[in-house]
């Protein structure tokens, strides 16, 4: 079980970070060379998308990760990552 819940958990946190590195390396660039009146109508939906579900994203992460570190509270190195990963 330990094994299948740390895959969850990794894939969650990974898939969001990876969703961060997008928006921030490449969909933003993208928006910006656009002209102000576009830019605003093409931020809009895409805002409103990642703004319903990040927080809820976010949220199963931290749990996720928390969930981790005390599956892992005998490994002191382990409980140490996990709860800097909390932290982040």
């Amino acid at each position: 079980m330990t094994i299948a819940y740390d895959i969850a958990t990794a894939a969650i946190a990974a898939t969001m970070v990876g969703n961060e590195f997008a928006v921030a390396a490449f969909v933003h660039p993208q928006l910006r060379k656009l002209a102000p009146e576009t830019h605003a109508q093409a931020s809009a939906p895409l805002a409103s998308s990642l703004g319903r579900w990040m927080p809820f994203w976010y949220g199963a992460a931290f749990a996720l990760i928390l969930g981790a570190a005390f599956e892992h509270r005998s490994n002191p190195h382990s409980l140490g990552l996990l709860l800097a990963s909390a932290v982040l």
